[in-house]
């Protein structure tokens, strides 16, 4: 019961994780939007809570045989730690890609170093760091 419970705190850590980082690479991008940022925020919720619904009524009924699972016939409690294993291992993947980006993309990539006012009559072009303006 305890490993369940800790293997799904884990998985809503990492998902708010992945919903934090997302939104910084969309702040440093300019790209950032309230509504994707709110849907990530109400599907989380809506997910976590249907998760420990499940897992209380298979709970409630830990003698019943509810689900199939790659051929193994398996009750509630243990379907939802099965798919909680696989959310933690697809939401750690998530976030190792984004934090590795994070660090390794230059700050220059970033498109807030120009801002997206600035008129297309003087753009710099980076090549072999070496910086042209174009009139």
């Amino acid at each position: 019961m305890l490993a369940t419970l800790y293997l799904g705190i884990g998985t809503l850590i990492l998902v708010c994780v992945n919903i934090a980082l997302g939104s910084i690479s969309a702040l440093m991008n300019r790209e950032w939007n309230w509504t994707t940022f709110w849907n990530g925020i109400i599907k989380g919720s809506i997910v976590t809570a249907a998760f420990a619904a499940v897992w209380f009524v298979g709970w409630l009924n830990k003698d019943l045989i509810a689900v199939e699972v790659d051929g193994q016939m398996v009750n509630l409690q243990m379907a939802v730690h099965l798919i909680l294993a696989a959310g933690f291992a697809v939401y750690a993947k998530k976030v190792v890609v984004k934090l590795k980006e994070l660090i390794t993309k230059k700050a220059e990539e970033y498109k807030n170093l120009t801002p997206k006012n600035e008129s297309d009559s003087t753009k710099t072009e980076d090549s072999n760091n070496t910086s042209e303006i174009r009139t």
